[in-house]
Formats: structure tokens, sequence, C-alpha cells
């Protein structure tokens, strides 16, 4: 199964949470590709089958770059894909972001998504690098992972 994991970040805490989804893919036994969102090329995601989203969250929902992403994308992008998203969260509204990427994904032709683990890390609207991902987020984030591919 291919997977591709896309991502943006601004303090490295949801690259932190991507690595980790990255190693529980791996450890089930499939590939995975993991992209910032400035490195996607839209046209590359028909080539895997399930695609992730590691968003932090901004002002109560998803970052701009994803967002602006999944609007390039032509309506039928995401058909017979499995999507899903985990959100970063200095403060809060990671369930908000996970939900608009889920409505967005759907606009795309996605009828299988997932929603991902919310975690927190971070500072206030990133002025400050903050704490980073608990190990238990990670653990679970690892499992997700793999769960995810089973």
């Amino acid at each position: 199964m291919k997977v591709l994991l896309v991502y943006h970040t601004k303090t490295g805490h949801t690259l932190e949470a991507a690595k980790a989804v990255e190693e529980g893919v791996r450890y089930a036994g499939h590939s995975i590709k993991v992209v910032s969102v400035q490195e996607c090329d839209p046209k590359h995601i028909e080539e895997y089958e399930i695609i992730i989203f590691g968003t932090p969250t901004w002002f109560q929902g998803a970052c701009a770059p994803i967002k602006s992403l999944l609007k390039k994308m032509p309506n039928d992008q995401l058909r017979e894909k499995m999507c899903t998203a985990f959100a970063v969260m200095g403060g809060s509204g990671g369930h908000k972001a996970i939900k608009e990427i889920d409505y967005m994904v759907r606009e795309k032709g996605c009828v299988d998504f997932v929603h991902g683990p919310v975690m927190q890390a971070g500072g206030f609207l990133s002025i400050w690098k903050g704490y980073p991902v608990s190990k238990g987020d990670l653990v679970k984030l690892r499992e997700f992972g793999s769960e995810l591919v089973k």
C-alpha cells in the first residue's frame, strides 16, 4: 500500500508528529512518502492509495497552506482514496481543523475519511516554539500510522 503524508509546520511540531506516523506505517510494512505541503505536487497524489494531511491549528482550523493545496486539486482528485488528517495545536481547535479537512477532501471525491489524532504541542499562535509533542502522543501517532494501513 502506498501512502503519502503531506504536512505543514512552522515550529517543527507537526513534522515531529508526521515522523511518528511515518514510523508506524513503515513498522506495519508499507511504504510512505513524507513531504511538506510546499513540495507536494497535486498531480502526484494519484500515485497513492492513502493520503494523510498533517496540519498545525491556525485560528481554530486547518492551516492555510494545507487548505490552499486542497483547493487547487480537481474535484475528483481524491476519488477512491482513503484520506485522513491529524492536527497539532498550541491552544485549541484541532478537532475543528480535522473536520475542515474532512469536508474539503469530500469535495474532491474522497468517500473514506478517517479522523486522526489531535495533540497539544507548541505555544499560543506559535509566537514561541513551546513544548514538544508528548511521548504519549508520539506513541499514539505511531499506532495510528500502523493501524491505518492494516
